[in-house]
């Protein structure tokens, strides 16, 4: 969930409306003039200081989970609603997302169960350079049709 909201599959996501439409937001009341397209930008949406904390712009996936009063892990956070759509939201949400989501849970519990992955050693780097290394590595991907990295052969796993 962190590499979605950090890197959303959609860089924005489009609605039009044929007709005016009033919207209320804090007690405010809004026109927007129809027909016309609104674009919410998900890439500024997931990384508003606001919603997420000041590290909001920081690979943390450890932000989804709340920890009990003895440090180990309880239960998955739901963001709050429309601060997090990196499926699209209401009904046009994508189709193929609960999908997506049991199939990603499944490959990764079942490769992470039997296999541990760890950075590729190199003369001169610590373990924890090499870890530094992969995140700066991962933070210059960019979402194309997928996400992609950048320059990925710079970098092995074993």
């Amino acid at each position: 969930m962190e590499t979605l909201r950090l890197y959303p599959a959609l860089i924005h996501i489009s609605r039009s409306i044929s007709q005016d439409q009033a919207i209320s937001k804090e007690g405010e009341n809004y026109i927007i003039p129809g027909p016309c397209t609104v674009y919410i930008n998900n890439a500024g949406l997931h990384h508003a200081r606001e919603d997420w904390g000041n590290d909001a712009g920081d690979f943390r996936p450890s932000r989804w989970l709340t920890l009990n009063s003895d440090g180990t892990e309880a239960e998955l956070i739901t963001p709050a609603r429309g601060t997090f759509l990196p499926w699209s939201g209401g009904p046009r949400v994508c189709p193929g997302q609960k999908m997506a989501q049991v199939e990603f849970v499944t490959v990764m519990s079942t490769l992470l169960a039997r296999l541990r992955v760890e950075p590729m050693p190199m003369p001169g780097r610590s373990v924890e350079e090499r870890r530094e290394d992969l995140l700066k590595l991962m933070e210059d991907s960019q979402p194309r049709l997928t996400l992609q990295m950048n320059r990925p052969e710079q970098f092995a796993l074993r």
